[in-house]
Formats: C-alpha cells, structure tokens, sequence
C-alpha cells in the first residue's frame, strides 16, 4: 500500500512539474520556455521529493532547478573530484574510460576548472576535443 501512495504522489508531483516546464519561461534564455524532456522531468520529481543534488552539465535543467526549486547541480566531473579527494576512489584505466566514454557519447564539456582539478588530483590528461571531429568519432587528446 505504501509503494502505491508514493507513487500516486511521486506521479502528481511529476505532473506539477511539467506544468511549470510547460507554462514558465526561463529568464537566462530570453524568457523562452523551459525545454526539459521527460527524463529531465523525472530527475527534477526525484530531486525535489528527496531533497537530492543533481549533477549534470545541462544548462536548461540546471536553471529549472536553481530558478524553481532552489536546488543547485554539480558538474558530473566535480563529483569524482570530490570522490578523489576524500579518498572515496582511485583513478585507474577503467575509470579513465568512463571518462573517454563521456566524449565519444558526445557529453556536454566539464568546466576548465574541474578538468585541471581532475587532472592535478589524478596526474593524467582529460580527454578533449582535438581539432575537427569529422564524420565518424571525434579525434581526441588525452
């Protein structure tokens, strides 16, 4: 009984944040309207019922939270910093692929400021564009 109260509120908080998605406009994007795609809807009704951090590098879902729920988003690439540095993780090969993996899925860029935290915390280079990524997948350095 519990799960299905839950979820009758989790599916009505859901739909009150759709209709702000829909109705509000987003004053940093010249008062355009808000784009956030269903998955971004359910990350906003996760967040806002358990009162989590989101990390994400997408502007449009960061300025809905900051500007309609106070919440703040962290770059994905500040979280493992903040792992690194409290010892929570060690960077190896395989991490270091998930990381690749976030530019050959085309990924939104980290900020400078985490990619040279990341690369003093860990000694490698972050992987980035080099030069034009042409057709097929993008060259990289790193």
């Amino acid at each position: 009984m519990r799960s299905e109260v839950e979820s009758a509120e989790f599916k009505l908080l859901r739909r009150a944040v759709q209709k702000k998605a829909e109705t509000l406009r987003n004053p940093r994007n010249n008062e355009r309207p808000f784009y956030l795609s269903s998955e971004d809807i359910d990350v906003v009704t996760a967040a806002v019922t358990h009162a989590w951090e989101v990390t994400t590098v997408d502007k449009e879902l960061i300025a809905f939270l900051s500007l309609q729920y106070d919440l703040e988003a962290v770059e994905p690439l500040h979280l493992v910093n903040n792992w690194l540095e409290g010892g929570l993780i060690t960077w190896d090969d395989n991490r270091h692929a998930v990381v690749e993996d976030w530019l050959d899925q085309n990924e939104k860029p980290q900020s400078p400021a985490e990619i040279r935290r990341f690369e003093k915390l860990t000694g490698r280079r972050y992987p980035q564009w080099d030069g034009d990524p042409g057709p097929s997948r993008p060259a990289r350095r790193g």
